[in-house]
């Protein structure tokens, strides 16, 4: 949670001994499935794969999840990627409705990963390797 219209979206930290309720909440949630369509997205080239950058992006959701528009507010410091990461965007498809009272554009925030607990892309969302 950044503000009242804008969140943070990351990589969960797993713990060993998840309480099925808050599990099944945050599975269920739109942020979730948001969340999800994004990491898709980006899977879908090397370039884009998420911990590497740093970009700030806006996304317009369509009322049957498609990203209709999606726009870079900051840049990733490289044009190529800068490109692609607009392009793939606009192909993310969100599993689940959104709720009527989302306000748009959506603001994330892509950040680099810091931990060394980088979200690995599988061959399921797009790429695998590195």
């Amino acid at each position: 949670y950044a503000r009242s219209d804008a969140f943070t979206l990351q990589v969960p930290e797993v713990s060993h001994t998840p309480a099925r309720r808050n599990a099944a909440r945050i599975n269920n949630s739109y942020a979730t499935a948001l969340q999800q369509a994004i990491e898709a997205s980006l899977c879908r080239s090397p370039l884009t794969r998420p911990g590497s950058f740093r970009a700030l992006v806006q996304v317009w959701v369509s009322p049957n999840g498609v990203i209709q528009y999606s726009r870079l507010v900051s840049s990733t410091g490289d044009a190529q990627r800068d490109e692609a990461l607009v392009r793939n965007l606009g192909a993310a498809r969100v599993e689940r409705p959104a709720p009527s009272s989302l306000r748009q554009p959506v603001t994330l925030l892509l950040m680099p990963d810091t931990t060394g607990t980088r979200m690995e892309c599988t061959a399921a969302k797009g790429v695998s390797g590195g």
